[in-house]
């Protein structure tokens, strides 16, 4: 995990700088958020996919045959309580997790981005403050319920023992969904939101 912060913050500096404001000057706000959120989509559909990735599941099961070495690099525990050595994970597991992951983090803080701009375009000046604290509430609130009700849908998801699309893959097939409807309601944003009102 350290290292998928590391390699995305070491991309956030160009990407915000760099390619989320050539992206909006080209596309402009409401197209930026679609296309953003299509590629978005595609990231959180492929992740439960990635597990399906042969070289992943023999990895696994590489890790779970050679846990009886006892040794003394970090482990982590599955679901089901096996200690698993994280270094004899093969490199190209942390090539694909990475792949979607870094990507996941990028998407989202472009998203955010052009969220934000939209919203202090549509106001005016006297109202901007109190439009952008609402926002950021809600954006707050949605950050605390989301994880809470993720989570449980989640577990009970890895609990269950049903197979697709009711096994762990349901979380990002509902994630995907959200998604969709999100894409589906900026057909409804006002053209205010292209420009500055001031």
């Amino acid at each position: 995990l350290g290292l998928i912060s590391l390699s995305t913050s070491a991309l956030m500096f160009p990407w915000s700088l760099l390619a989320i404001p050539v992206l909006l000057a080209k596309l402009g706000v409401k197209w930026c958020i679609r296309a953003l959120m299509v590629v978005y989509t595609t990231v959180v559909f492929l992740v439960p996919l990635w597990t399906k990735n042969s070289l992943v599941r023999n990895s696994f099961a590489f890790i779970v045959s050679s846990s009886s070495n006892t040794t003394t690099t970090t482990t982590f525990t599955s679901c089901n309580s096996i200690s698993l050595d994280i270094s004899s994970v093969p490199f190209g597991v942390w090539f694909l997790l990475l792949s979607l992951l870094v990507p996941l983090y990028l998407l989202r803080c472009g998203l955010f981005t052009c969220y934000t701009i939209g919203v202090a375009n549509s106001t005016t000046r006297d109202t901007r403050a109190t439009v952008n604290g609402w926002s950021q509430a809600g954006a707050s609130l949605v950050r605390l319920v989301g994880p809470i009700l993720s989570a449980n849908v989640f577990a009970w998801s890895i609990s269950t023992g049903k197979s697709w699309p009711m096994d762990f893959s349901l979380i990002w097939l509902i994630g995907c969904l959200q998604l969709f409807v999100l894409f589906l309601a900026s057909f409804t944003f006002p053209p205010e939101i292209e420009h500055s009102q001031d």
